[in-house]
């Protein structure tokens, strides 16, 4: 592999520690996988914590719980769209379904051009049983979007539950059409055969 490089911010010659933080962390995230990159992040942020900033590095560290651990003691203030989202995945992965609703609910009010915020929120809301609202957040997204995966696979899913087979049958086909390697929807393919008692 390459030398490891610094990062030059052209806009400013002088960015905080905050933009800083920002910047290896997404640079790490997108371009770099270099755990030097990361503990770049970590170091300076020992220098200037925020809650926005660290709920940024624990959503790469994870496990996800150390994410709900943190924000017992430490809820950012007006945080972002992408902060939102964040936190309500470390939520739904750690099963509290009703706050990871409620912070993906959050992420949506503040960014509602980002696909994969309402594709997790529907699948949240599916697991609260609020299945006509997890239908709406879900059936826009793809009216806005177009074609995703996890979205079409999700209402593929509500569909089940609610026994209309062949919307559920179309979804999970368009679905695994897109991403035919995509293991949810396979199995949720197997569920709805099981269920129509197709063997």
């Amino acid at each position: 592999s390459g030398n490891v490089i610094g990062l030059y911010s052209v806009n400013n010659k002088n960015p905080d520690h905050g933009t800083l933080i920002q910047a290896y962390l997404t640079y790490h995230e997108q371009f770099a996988q270099l755990p030097i990159y990361h503990k770049k992040a970590q170091a300076l942020l020992a220098e200037n914590d925020t809650p926005i900033l660290r709920i940024h590095l624990l959503y790469k560290k994870q496990p996800w719980n150390t994410t709900t651990e943190y924000l017992k003691q430490h809820t950012p203030e007006n945080p972002d769209a992408v902060t939102c989202y964040r936190i309500g995945k470390a939520f739904s992965h750690t099963r509290d379904v009703k706050n990871a609703v409620n912070w993906l609910q959050l992420a949506v009010v503040k960014d509602d051009t980002y696909f994969e915020y309402k594709s997790e929120l529907g699948s949240n809301l599916i697991k609260m049983n609020r299945l006509a609202e997890a239908e709406d957040v879900l059936l826009k997204s793809i009216n806005q979007f177009g074609e995703y995966g996890p979205s079409l696979n999700n209402l593929g899913f509500l569909y089940i539950q609610t026994r209309q087979y062949a919307k559920a049958k179309k979804y999970l086909e368009e679905s695994l059409r897109l991403d035919p390697d995509n293991m949810n929807a396979k199995e949720n393919l197997v569920l709805l055969y099981y269920q129509l008692g197709d063997t």
